[in-house]
């Protein structure tokens, strides 16, 4: 999931910092190696720009949480990362035995796709020779196809094919949150309860960049019509799952936005004391919006004046939808994060903490792989990420329940660790 919109950083409390565990580094296993359309042909949108424009909206709706203060500029970025050579390779990262690398695995083979398309001789990071060139990751992109698409081959890939680099910055604004994909019912006509179109983005920049509450059919096509709510909490996330009476699912894939600054409903109903900081949550505001009724919602909603264009896809087998980078996302496998300080197709060691369960809000101290593949703009930070939990209900509840502590670790093929670049 992409200016990106921003995303929906769905909150709980924090949750712990971690320990330390070893492993050891295993020989390297021999395997096997491994459109979209527009509904109703009503889409008027112009080609694929998901390359050049995040997922997900600004992702907290349902409070003005912690990464809303680093948007305001309370404490400077830094203008680049110090980084450290780590000799020790995995031992120091804690957690890394128990991990899953599968997700993260399956999520780099697809990155592998838009790596292969670059200039070998070109940094993967402008900023940060360290990483290396496209060159040395084509290399390594050649190479899994040794690996299955099976748990210990992926954990074997990496540790036979990376060391960890780790910036020297201190994490102690680190944050993780999670997004998702939702699946909405929708209609294709309006009646009284789905009535907000799902909109596509409008012909002309003038049309486009109207407000929220300026903004109707009149404006473009309509892909369908939903519940207000459920089309709201679809724009924070930045795409959906459109399900439709009969069955059929097409995507709703994010396709610009209004240029309008991004404000959070949550905050407004906590500035009117609805809310109090520690209950708002997206259950909290949609109870407020069905018990306030359809003119009252929709003015809240219209307090934030940045509006979402989609476009509809066919849906790939059990693909997510596309991030940033073009490609479609992982569940549990792919991030978002802030790219002026890394880039896509970068495996990234989380050190944080998971909720184990539906009412566990402070998890349990947790090392994760993934791949950087988003961006959005909540995403500022060394030590910042969002966690893509997949598609539907059950993902959405476990994205709701992420706001932890955040350590990032980056690996980097084995041959390229250098020192950087003054």
């Amino acid at each position: 999931m992409p200016s990106y919109v921003c995303k929906l950083l769905l909150l709980s409390l924090c949750g712990l910092m971690v320990a330390c565990v070893t492993t050891p580094t295993p020989n390297r296993p021999a395997a096997p190696i491994q459109n979209k359309t527009v509904i109703s042909g009503q889409s008027n949108t112009p080609a694929d720009t998901a390359t050049t424009t995040p997922q997900q909206e600004q992702n907290t709706d349902i409070s003005p949480a912690p990464d809303r203060k680093q948007a305001a500029g309370a404490t400077p970025l830094p203008t680049h990362i110090p980084y450290r050579d780590s000799s020790a390779k995995f031992s120091r990262l804690a957690h890394w035995n128990s991990a899953q690398f599968l997700p993260a695995f399956q999520a780099f083979k697809k990155s592998c796709a838009r790596i292969k398309l670059r200039p070998a001789a070109a940094d993967l990071h402008a900023k940060y020779p360290q990483y290396g060139t496209y060159g040395d990751w084509q290399e390594i992109c050649e190479r899994t196809g040794i690996y299955s698409e099976v748990e210990t081959h992926a954990r074997h890939f990496f540790e036979q094919e990376f060391s960890p680099l780790s910036p020297n910055t201190p994490p102690k604004d680190g944050l993780l949150t999670g997004y998702y994909e939702p699946v909405i019912d929708v209609r294709l006509t309006a009646d009284s309860t789905f009535t907000e179109p799902v909109l596509t983005r409008p012909k002309t920049a003038a049309l486009q960049n109207r407000p929220r509450a300026e903004i109707d059919p009149n404006a473009s096509d309509v892909i369908a019509y939903g519940r207000p709510i459920d089309i709201f909490f679809m724009q924070v996330q930045g795409s959906g799952r459109l399900q439709f009476p009969d069955g059929r699912q097409v995507r709703a894939a994010f396709d610009g936005h209004n240029s309008h600054k991004y404000s959070s409903i949550g905050a407004v109903l906590i500035r009117r004391g609805v809310l109090t900081r520690e209950s708002a949550s997206k259950g909290s505001i949609e109870r407020w919006m069905n018990q306030a009724g359809p003119a009252q919602a929709k003015a809240l909603m219209n307090e934030n004046k940045r509006y979402i264009f989609f476009k509809s896809e066919t849906i790939a087998a059990a693909e997510g939808p596309k991030g940033a980078a073009g490609l479609p996302l992982t569940a549990m496998g792919s991030i978002a994060i802030d790219p002026s300080f890394y880039t896509y197709g970068l495996p990234i060691w989380l050190d944080t903490a998971l909720p184990q369960s539906s009412i566990d809000v402070t998890g349990k101290a947790t090392g994760l792989l993934t791949i950087a593949q988003d961006t959005g703009s909540a995403i500022r930070g060394v030590h910042r990420a969002d966690l893509y939990f997949g598609t539907g209900d059950a993902a959405g509840q476990a994205a709701g329940r992420i706001k932890h502590p955040l350590n990032l670790t980056v690996l980097v093929p084995n041959h390229v660790l250098r020192p950087p670049r003054s």
